[in-house]
C-alpha cells in the first residue's frame, strides 16, 4: 500500500476558490492528523490563499494559484505558490487596529505555525507554514 503524504491542486485565483482550498486540504488531512490541527491546517490554508488572491497577480483576470500539502509525523506543511508580486509578504510589526478588517492574516499564520517564510519561484513566489497541533 502506498501511503501518499504530499499533495497539490491548481485553484482559480478568486475568493471563491478559497472555501475549495479549506474543503480540499480538509478532505486530505483530517484522517492523518490530530482534529486540532485539522483546524489549524485549514486556518492556514485560508489565510495563506487569501492573500495570493488578495496581494498577487494570482488574483487578476485568469491568475491562479496552486496549493501544496505534506503531512509529516509532527506538523503538516502548507504552501501556496502565486504568480508574484511587487513585494514578498511581510509580518507586519505591533498590533492591528481592533476595528481593521484585514492585515492580521501573517500575524494568524505566525502565531500558529512552529515555522513560516517565502522563497522566489519560476513562476512567483512560494509561500510555506509547518503548522503544528496543540498536543505536539
Amino acid at each position: 500500500m502506498i501511503d501518499v503524504t504530499r499533495w497539490s491542486r491548481l485553484f482559480e485565483g478568486r475568493l471563491g476558490s478559497i472555501s475549495d482550498a479549506r474543503a480540499f486540504s480538509r478532505a486530505l488531512v483530517v484522517e492523518r492528523v490530530p482534529d486540532d490541527l485539522v483546524t489549524t491546517v485549514e486556518l492556514v490554508v485560508s489565510e495563506l490563499c487569501t492573500n495570493a488572491v488578495q496581494h498577487t497577480a494570482s488574483g487578476e483576470d485568469g491568475g491562479h494559484f496552486i496549493l501544496e500539502l505534506e503531512a509529516h509525523p509532527e506538523h503538516v506543511r502548507v504552501a501556496v505558490v502565486d504568480l508574484g508580486a511587487q513585494t514578498p509578504p511581510v509580518l507586519r510589526g505591533g498590533p492591528a487596529s481592533t476595528d481593521a478588517v484585514s492585515g492580521r492574516g501573517l500575524l494568524i499564520v505566525d502565531a500558529v505555525s512552529k515555522a513560516w517564510g517565502t522563497e522566489a519561484v519560476r513562476v512567483g513566489r512560494r509561500v510555506w507554514a509547518d503548522v503544528v497541533g496543540a498536543a505536539v
